[in-house]
């Protein structure tokens, strides 16, 4: 993975490229950063996450959490602002395809584990809930039968297919 991308990042590091881009994008200018979006857009790709692609680079910021990659989209019928943040990681790392993978499997893992958490969490409340209702049913059934062996009540069932007590 590694040698694929030093290829695209001309002998720079990943760090080195965004800020180079960084400082060319404005929201006056619209520089070329094609160059930089097929670079951004494998390491986004290694993430998991959607790329860049044809978007517009409207801005590129260095953030203690990471790199945010504004982008606008001015596609037909539709115009919308979308930011990507690639944590610096990622962008320091010797390999950054190798880190962005890295980073992708450890997030479906945490997503994996509190999914896991969450079913637990919602057995135990229909644990919680069957026993309750089973509880209120046992006591349901001792006062009717209670209150039929007290003569009470008595217990009669409708014949569903001809309408009268039985």
């Amino acid at each position: 993975m590694e040698n694929d991308l030093k290829c695209s990042l001309s002998g720079k590091t990943l760090r080195e490229l965004t800020c180079e881009t960084a400082e060319k994008v404005t929201p006056s200018r619209r520089p070329d950063t094609t160059a930089f979006v097929r670079v951004i857009d494998r390491v986004l790709h290694a993430m998991g996450l959607e790329v860049i692609g044809d978007l517009y680079v409207r801005d590129i910021s260095s953030l203690p959490d990471g790199v945010h990659i504004a982008v606008h989209d001015l596609g037909i019928g539709r115009e919308h602002d979308h930011v990507f943040v690639i944590p610096n990681t990622i962008i320091d790392a010797a390999d950054p395809l190798f880190e962005a993978e890295k980073w992708r499997l450890e997030r479906r893992v945490q997503e994996s584990q509190q999914g896991m958490e969450r079913a637990r969490r919602n057995i135990q409340d229909w644990r919680c809930s069957f026993e309750r209702h089973e509880a209120e049913l046992a006591q349901t059934q001792e006062a009717l039968q209670a209150l039929i062996a007290a003569g009470k009540a008595s217990i009669t069932f409708e014949d569903p297919l001809e309408g009268s007590p039985t």
